[in-house]
């Protein structure tokens, strides 16, 4: 590892650093006071972690029971990095879909671009009933831009043509799974 060292003799000076400012070499032989780098910093993390079931076959999106996971943003321009998995199985030769709603409205951009309808999701599941259960944790990641600092409450939609469960499967009577979204606020 290479040594560096910074001749600090230029900050023999009578002004001081202000709040927020560090100490920052701006050439080999000089340094300064500047303003320490904003944004980026995660400034609150929520986590949220539900072993609620839900289960049921709709063809439109309905609430997870248990996955409503509250933030209150401290800045209109702070993002809210949404990370989280869902534990989920189906029946049949069929697909349980997942999507992101902010409250009760959908997340413009967290979703792909299907060309059917419905088919657009956050994260979905699709596959073959082989008579046997199988639960599958599927992850999600989506960095949101809510513009307020009113509560923001991040919510899991699912639909699913044949019975979908969330945090149970088919095949066993009893078994509980969990699945959890965590928030994190994200400086601008």
């Amino acid at each position: 590892m290479a040594i560096t060292t910074l001749n600090l003799r230029a900050l023999n000076r009578s002004d001081t650093a202000t709040s927020g400012q560090l100490v920052t070499a701006t050439s080999a032989t000089a340094a300064d006071f500047q303003d320490a780098a904003g944004g980026g910093k995660v400034l609150q993390v929520v986590s949220n972690t539900w072993d609620d079931v839900t289960s049921g076959t709709t063809s439109t999106f309905a609430l997870v029971t248990g996955s409503g996971t509250s933030i209150t943003p401290s800045a209109t321009s702070s993002k809210i990095l949404i990370v989280g998995f869902v534990s989920c199985d189906h029946s049949g030769n069929n697909q349980i879909r997942f999507k992101l709603y902010d409250s009760a409205s959908e997340i413009t951009g967290a979703s792909g671009s299907g060309a059917v309808s419905g088919y657009d999701v956050t994260v979905g599941h699709t596959g073959h009933d082989y008579g046997t259960a199988g639960v599958n944790a599927l992850p999600y990641v989506h960095l949101y831009s809510p513009s307020t600092t009113s509560a923001v409450t991040i919510n899991l939609y699912f639909a699913s043509a044949t019975t979908g469960w969330v945090n149970a499967n088919h095949g066993s009577s009893g078994q509980r799974f969990i699945s959890n979204t965590t928030l994190y606020e994200i400086g601008a």
